[in-house]
């Protein structure tokens, strides 16, 4: 079952602030009366909530009475141009017919609750997020807190509270008005595994490959009516489809994905353009869904987005060339020589036998004019997004097995011919990947296919323990067995 946690505040009482939390399923006539309780009122015969946008512009509202021809009560009327006239231009359902869960769908919405319409008075209610209940747990709830009036609202000069009303309702359970009957049959139909969030919020989705994290991701896309951010490094290069297990069409028909295939092989990238093109793409996700998913298991790429890298200069064509061609030319000693000679500190804890690392610290000290490790902070920069994190993980022998069985599925798909059409370009940086170099191997004829198949298998569950290595170092991970 779920349960929204709402905070509520009232413009008749300065610094008046209730948080309620009521079950999804509850509708909107017993809403009206936890919120008249908790201000310590009842009774009202006209009173309405108006479904708002994040500007506190009213678009739907839900009365307390039928205004339908057949109506028992009659509508107040008002004069043209009346506040209240906008009530006739609103989509109006009825409380006791209207559950929250069917109108409460946006994390951004806002609703204002109005009662007393001769003397109008109002409460502001904003959605903090959609929880699970846990057992033991009675609702609906409420809350004592202090917090100034959420921003938009112009808090009016209205007389102080009657006297003892700063007593009523400080502890939990001062509510308990029988409004739990039914509870057990709640319907979760439309509603996200996920919290719905009240700020922008990055749903970042890890996991080692294979594990499943493309339809994980694509599945909580659709909860969230969101969109895909790829972080994986790999399926940026739309030559590599096949070998990198890039969504398919049918998987991009179905959600909206950013960075697959918007690269080609011949493209200079990095992680720290990854980063740019992310934090310069989110503003636009986040005003219009609110909340957005990024998934990979690129690590490096994802600790790029949440908490930024350093700030270091893209080599120019020239410098590339030169560390591109000596890597070409002498292998790996001749960059181990190139580092220890430009940055002695940074190659006594460098990995020496990872080539890539070492040419981009040649590259940036050649490009700047200093040594790599000068312009390593490791500060963490500060986001103005919420950022949650889930790592998907499986039992060993079972993503060893999806991972043998993928590459033998990849190669019924057309990998082989793929990498053919690629081998002409084996020297770029793209294709320097597991699944690639092994078959380009098998194309210089230093392996037999079968060979070069089980070595893929083999060095893509090595590959999958690294990924494991490096996310559980990240304490903010929220593990998730799938």
């Amino acid at each position: 079952m779920y349960f929204y946690k709402f905070r509520v505040y009232y413009d008749e009482v300065e610094d008046f602030v209730r948080d309620i939390e009521i079950l999804s399923n509850d509708n909107f006539e017993n809403f009206h009366k936890i919120l008249l309780s908790s201000i310590g009122l009842d009774g009202q015969e006209l009173a309405s909530f108006y479904i708002c946008d994040s500007k506190w512009n009213k678009q739907k509202e839900i009365s307390l009475m039928d205004m339908g021809d057949d109506s028992e009560k009659e509508e107040p009327e008002y004069e043209e141009g009346d506040e209240f006239s906008l009530r006739s231009k609103l989509p109006i359902s009825v409380m006791k017919d209207s559950l929250l869960k069917d109108f409460i769908t946006d994390p951004h919405q806002h609703i204002m609750y109005e009662y007393d319409f001769l003397n109008p008075k109002v409460l502001y209610i904003e959605l903090l997020k959609v929880l699970q209940t846990e057992d033991g747990q009675g609702f609906p709830r409420c809350t004592h807190k202090e917090k100034e009036l959420p921003k938009q609202v112009k808090q009016q000069p209205l007389p102080n509270p009657d006297d003892g009303f700063d007593e009523l309702l400080e502890e939990e359970d001062d509510l308990d008005g029988g409004f739990e009957e039914g509870y057990d049959d709640l319907d979760l139909n439309g509603l996200s595994e996920f919290p719905i969030y009240s700020r922008p919020t990055l749903i970042v989705i890890a996991g080692p490959t294979a594990v499943g994290k493309t339809q994980y991701a694509i599945q909580t896309a659709i909860e969230h009516e969101s969109v895909v951010i790829s972080a994986d490094s790999r399926q940026f290069y739309r030559e590599m489809k096949i070998g990198t297990a890039a969504p398919t069409e049918e998987e991009l028909a179905q959600v909206k994905h950013y960075f697959v295939g918007h690269l080609s092989i011949h493209d200079y990238y990095s992680v720290s353009r990854f980063e740019q093109d992310v934090l310069a793409l989110l503003p636009e996700l986040f005003a219009r869904y609110g909340t957005v998913v990024m998934t990979g298991g690129s690590g490096m790429y994802i600790d790029a987005v949440c908490h930024g890298i350093d700030d270091l200069p893209d080599p120019d064509e020239q410098t590339r060339s030169y560390v591109q061609e000596l890597f070409r030319q002498e292998g790996v000693a001749g960059l181990r020589a190139q580092l220890r000679r430009l940055d002695p500190r940074y190659y006594d804890r460098c990995n020496l036998a990872d080539h890539k690392r070492m040419m981009r610290a040649i590259e940036v000290s050649l490009q700047t004019g200093q040594p790599y490790s000068n312009l390593l902070t490791n500060n963490r920069k500060q986001r103005d997004f919420d950022i949650v994190k889930v790592c998907l993980a499986r039992p060993r022998e079972e993503l060893f097995d999806r991972i043998n069985r993928r590459v033998q599925v990849m190669m019924e798909q057309g990998w082989l011919e793929e990498a053919k059409a690629l081998y002409p370009y084996r020297q770029l940086n793209a294709l320097n990947t597991v699944g690639y170099k092994e078959l380009f191997d098998y194309f210089d004829g230093k392996l037999t296919l079968e060979q070069a198949i089980t070595d893929i298998q083999t060095h893509t569950r090595r590959y999958a323990k690294r990924q494991m290595t490096w996310f559980k170092r990240d304490g903010s991970y929220q593990w998730v067995d799938v």
